[in-house]
């Protein structure tokens, strides 16, 4: 199965769900962590918290963030107590890493799909034009197909699937 392409949208959508789901994360993992807890329980909620990552990794992204936070801090709570420091210190760079990927998708991404599709439209246009001729000339020709003409149709169905999944692109963008 061919990869996804992932879009500007998907970039800032997950950055939004990393931002919101480590700090939340964060709030109630130092929350918890205010009230002293033996390490097999700690040991535990890392399991837990293991195990609410993976569950919920492709499906709901914010809350495998979420869990992941929980992991991070217990992890850190059994080699040194967490103090207010390390929570606001943790709360800002998440703050300031969501930031800057959000900042990044706009800067790196910023084109539109309808600014694209154009180009794939008129090349599709171009190959299928390429694609008539060959098939017109050998027909008029009377000759089979040589393998010419089968390029041209493979070309010609690249620049179609091209076009189409650009159009469908396009009708994903929020302004649609």
């Amino acid at each position: 199965q061919p990869r996804r392409r992932v879009h500007t949208r998907d970039h800032r959508k997950r950055a939004g769900q990393r931002i919101l789901g480590t700090l939340a994360g964060s709030l109630v993992a130092s929350g918890l962590l205010w009230i002293r807890m033996p390490l097999p329980l700690l040991d535990v909620l890392i399991a837990a918290s293991v195990f609410g990552f993976a569950y919920n990794q492709k499906q709901r992204y914010g809350l495998a963030v979420f869990f992941i936070t929980l992991m991070l801090v217990f992890l850190t709570e059994t080699t040194a107590p967490v103090t207010m420091e390390f929570t606001v210190t943790r709360l800002l760079c998440s703050l300031a890493g969501g930031g800057l990927a959000l900042i990044g998708a706009l800067l790196f991404w910023p084109s539109w799909e309808r600014q694209r599709f154009p180009f794939a439209m008129a090349a599709a246009i171009r190959a299928n034009q390429v694609y008539l001729e060959a098939v017109t000339g050998c027909i008029f020709a009377g000759t089979a197909f040589v393998s010419s003409a089968v390029q041209t149709k493979r070309a010609a169905e690249n620049a179609n699937s091209n076009a189409s999944a650009s159009l469908q692109r396009m009708l994903g963008e929020p302004a649609n």
